[in-house]
């Protein structure tokens, strides 16, 4: 089981209390035997997997059977009474806060044989609110097939029972991949895992300060305070002709990856919740607003490759980092980053006649806890020696972030994207 607040859990389950049955096999005896798996695999198909708005069939990718759910039946009484229970507890152990609960909706019904794998890969929201995925693994005599799971650096290994139902939840923005079966038959069942509305908003709508601790609230404030008194903290080399003054926006980013169908407070995941509440209550009391963006993050590193063939080692900001336990290549390995060149961080916000309006965020208005370099790059492009200048890494991260102004320079503030919608 994971720590409160991390980023992947386990739990498990007796065996009796799932009933499946499936249309052309019967119903299945647990753990699955040998004999029923290859009943499942004559009706079967190859699994396909999501790409951006694409869904696409590469078993070099991803080489699973999926089992079609019209013809599985699950005893829904019977499951409910442990999988309801089981994603509250579930939901308790990722980090959701009081008065959020997680629903569960049946996604796939998954069959591997000797060989197939699941490589590296995010899950895709696909629908609003979708903040995380269960993967239900059913007891078998398999070997191998483990449940990958990174996320900042921390990689979790989830392995399956020979005689228990193993409940594996994670949020959908982190990286995970299904290791190679080595032997037997390994099948699970897939929910999307969408999160509830808050059961105490109608109570305190609009109080951002109902979850949070006082004293670092006050801390917080204080620091906001500093933050809008003292001038800009700006290189010289890009400092206007007369000196900067206070900033006029914070703009603090928020760990996990979200898509634009999940831009909502309620819908935060892990960490982000509470730093972001915390953030709100500290607003309010220093006479600020706030709003909730996408950022998207644009970096590039010098970078160089390693020609002597020792490919078992990454860096990041010139720290040496463990490869994944099966050296599945990523962009950085092979590579070395030296330092950055530049960066560049674009917030995207809703807006009623453009549908949405970007706008650029400065360097002396950016915080955050975790460095991008820290986080998994949703593209990253190398770009060899070119003659006129050295090797490169260009990598692009998607993010969110809470931006903080003060009241009084509201005006100001929205002139900055759109100076006629602000008069």
């Amino acid at each position: 089981m994971g720590e409160p607040g991390t980023f992947t859990t386990r739990q498990r389950a007796p065996v009796d209390d799932l009933d499946i049955e499936v249309r052309g096999v019967g119903r299945l005896r647990l753990p699955l035997t040998a004999a029923q798996a290859k009943e499942l695999r004559m009706i079967a198909r190859p699994a396909r997997y999501g790409r951006g708005e694409d869904t696409l069939l590469d078993r070099r990718v991803r080489d699973t059977w999926e089992i079609p759910r019209s013809r599985v039946r699950i005893d829904k009484r019977r499951w409910n009474a442990t999988l309801l229970p089981m994603v509250e507890s579930l939901g308790r152990d990722l980090g959701l806060p009081a008065g959020r609960r997680l629903t569960a909706e049946l996604h796939s019904v998954l069959l591997y044989e000797r060989g197939q794998f699941f490589a590296p890969h995010k899950d895709s929201e696909k629908a609003d609110g979708m903040v995380a995925s269960l993967v239900v693994v059913l007891p078998s005599n398999a070997s191998g097939g483990e449940l990958v799971v990174e996320h900042r650096g921390q990689r979790v290994a989830h392995r399956s029972s020979r005689t228990s139902l193993t409940f594996i939840a994670f949020y959908s923005d982190v990286v995970h991949e299904l290791l190679p079966v080595e032997s037997g038959w390994r099948m699970a069942l897939t929910y999307n895992l969408f999160l509830g509305p808050d059961r105490r908003a109608a109570a305190a709508p609009d109080d951002p300060g109902r979850r949070v601790d006082e004293p670092r609230v006050a801390e917080v404030a204080s620091l906001l305070d500093r933050h809008f008194a003292e001038p800009a903290d700006v290189p010289s080399w890009r400092r206007p002709p007369v000196d900067a003054g206070p900033p006029d926006r914070l703009v603090y980013l928020l760990d996990h990856e979200y898509t634009e169908r999940g831009l909502g407070w309620s819908w935060l995941k892990g960490d982000d919740e509470p730093r972001a509440a915390t953030l709100r209550a500290a607003a309010e009391r220093s006479g600020c607003e706030t709003a909730l963006v996408l950022a998207d993050v644009h970096e590039t590193w010098d970078c160089m490759e390693d020609h002597w063939g020792d490919r078992t080692r990454r860096w990041e900001r010139g720290r040496p980092m463990e490869p994944p336990a099966d050296d599945r290549p990523s962009d950085l390995d092979g590579f070395e980053l030296g330092d950055l060149i530049d960066s560049e961080v674009s917030l995207f916000a809703p807006n009623d006649s453009n549908g949405r309006r970007e706008l650029a965020a400065e360097d002396h208005e950016l915080c955050a806890t975790t460095p991008s370099v820290e986080l998994p790059a949703y593209e990253s492009e190398y770009e060899g020696y070119m003659g006129t200048y050295g090797t490169t890494m260009d990598r692009w991260y998607r993010r969110r972030a809470v931006v903080v102004w003060p009241r009084r320079r509201t005006v100001v503030v929205a002139a900055r994207p759109d100076p006629v919608a602000a008069l």
